[in-house]
């Protein structure tokens, strides 16, 4: 309605204006119906806002007209005949969003009041083609800017891997130098095992060495297994010496430990093989013998046969356990000196005034034991080896030796000399056995006679005549011719060089021959023991006294 009026005023605004702008109405009728051509019209300004009706183009609305500033607002509020038209106040900047993410491409701008549904006010994409490229997107590794920050694969992006810095070219890497990226330096690895990156032969892969060094990045250091190890063994009882039953290889063995396996018991220090060998039924030397070397014979569990095993294990002379023809064993002085060693001495007595505290019978009854007796122990007190004695009085096929000994006013002893008696199956058992005061009596075997190697002859006889002295094997009684127990010349002692009795080359008596063998002789008189060397006493003789001294082997 509001257009109509204009276009039925325009034309009578038109014919009516003047140059004072009035408007005159000269076509008004009054009621007479004559013209009045004199009657002045104003225009109408209904809205107030200073544009009447013919310029407003809403006046009703003092908001619109011509004077008015477009604005946004489906108005035409400056009345150009355009809505919201470019330039209008309140007009938004939109942006293309091709993709539909939501976010504008900055490139493809436009200014205005109303937008297509496919803008956006956004312009942060930096590539609208792609809808999982824009600044919302997350970044991932495929050499595009996911989220529109400038940056292509950046930290952070999804799908990164870790890298390590393989410094030493051995194919394991550092865990020390790791790095999250989408790309990486060639010389960078995905391994993270090296525990020394400055050592191509330090790795997971390497052998574990004897180096103080964890080669192998184990976590340990030369743990067993490693090449160099060492075999030691437990050395308890700190010998030097090791237990072969605790070997234990390690690089470095501990201080108690040794090398060697030589200890044949870890629990006793004197018990190696550079131990003593003592007589305790041990193998104190190690060497798979019990109570062997020198342990043998110094004591009861270790005795020797007899003093002839002992020379022929190289024993000097000195005292030795033995126990010869299945007796207990018991100590004896072996003398490997005389007559070619493997002697025991049994009992001896030294004559005269000096020396002839006891006599034979004392010695032989069996009552008394001095345990092993030194035949040269520089004293001349007679004793005997009860032991010995016990063991050999009644033992067949054994040889018995009388040493004869001659000593001086100072008590030295000047010369000895010996008969060896091979008694076979003779023993004293049987010549003891024969009564006092008896001649003549024979025996069921021959004895052989010996003065060193020399032999002599043989004898199968004893003769006891008298009551205080007993000589055996003896046939003659006045000299050697006289055959007076009826013996031959083969079962006769022969002596043409006067052996027996002889002292230094003077022959004191051939009644000498007679007591060569005796073991019982002048009981009631002890400073005139005779027939050793000769027939004397201290009073004859220069203080020179004779004795002497059974051995058996």
């Amino acid at each position: 309605m509001r257009i109509a009026s204009l276009l039925v005023l325009i034309p009578l605004a038109t014919a009516c204006t003047s140059n004072n702008d009035t408007a005159w109405d000269s076509g008004d009728t009054d009621d007479s119906g004559t013209v009045d051509t004199d009657t002045e019209v104003t225009p109408t300004d209904a809205d107030g806002d200073g544009f009447d009706e013919a310029e407003d183009c809403d006046d009703d609305n003092a908001a619109v007209n011509p004077g008015a500033t477009e604005s946004c607002n489906d108005i035409d509020d400056n009345c150009d005949g355009s809505v919201d038209e470019a330039g209008a106040t309140g007009e938004t900047t939109t942006y293309a969003d091709t993709d539909g993410d939501g976010f504008g491409d900055a490139d493809d701008a436009a200014t205005a009041c109303d937008h297509a549904a496919d803008r956006v006010a956004d312009d942060t994409d930096c590539d609208d083609t792609t809808a999982e490229v824009n600044p919302g997107a997350t970044e991932a590794c495929n050499e595009i800017d996911d989220n529109c920050d400038g940056e292509v694969d950046e930290a952070g992006a999804t799908g990164e891997t870790t890298t390590y810095a393989d410094s030493d070219d051995d194919g394991f890497g550092d865990p020390e130098s790791g790095v999250d990226a989408c790309t990486h330096d060639s010389t960078r690895i995905d391994d993270s095992s090296d525990c020394d990156d400055t050592n191509a032969d330090i790795n997971p892969d390497a052998t574990e060495v004897c180096n103080e060094l964890d080669d192998n990045c184990d976590g340990a250091t030369d743990e067993a297994g490693a090449t160099g190890e060492v075999v030691s063994y437990a050395d308890v009882d700190g010998d030097s010496y090791g237990d072969p039953n605790s070997e234990e290889f390690s690089c470095s063995p501990a201080s108690d430990r040794v090398t060697n396996t030589d200890d044949c018991d870890d629990t006793s220090a004197s018990i190696n093989p550079d131990g003593a060998e003592i007589c305790n039924e041990l193998d104190d030397d190690c060497n798979d013998s019990i109570d062997d070397g020198d342990a043998v014979g110094t004591g009861a569990a270790c005795a020797v046969d007899d003093c002839q095993a002992a020379y022929d294990l190289g024993f000097a002379s000195g005292s030795t356990w033995v126990a010869p023809n299945g007796a207990d064993a018991f100590e004896a002085f072996c003398d490997q000196d005389s007559l070619g060693g493997g002697w025991t001495v049994v009992w001896k007595n030294h004559g005269g005034a000096k020396g002839g505290e006891a006599s034979n019978a004392d010695l032989l009854d069996g009552t008394r034991d001095d345990g092993a007796i030194d035949r040269h122990d520089g004293t001349l007190v007679s004793g005997v080896n009860g032991a010995a004695w016990a063991a050999y009085k009644d033992a067949p096929q054994h040889e018995w030796a009388k040493a004869g000994s001659l000593w001086n006013a100072s008590d030295a002893l000047e010369k000895e000399h010996a008969f060896r008696l091979v008694m076979g199956d003779v023993t004293w058992g049987e010549i003891l056995a024969v009564p006092s005061g008896e001649f003549c009596t024979q025996m069921d075997n021959a004895i052989e006679v010996y003065f060193g190697d020399t032999f002599l002859g043989k004898t199968d006889y004893v003769n006891s005549y008298q009551s205080d002295r007993n000589t055996f094997g003896l046939a003659n009684s006045g000299n050697f011719g006289e055959d007076s127990c009826g013996q031959t010349t083969d079962n006769l002692i022969n002596d043409p060089d006067r052996i027996i009795g002889r002292i230094d080359g003077s022959q004191r008596s051939l009644s000498t021959v007679r007591h060569l063998f005796s073991y019982n002789h002048n009981v009631a008189g002890a400073d005139s023991s005779r027939c050793q060397f000769g027939c004397w006493d201290e009073t004859n003789f220069g203080g020179y006294y004779d004795g002497f001294t059974w051995l058996v082997r």
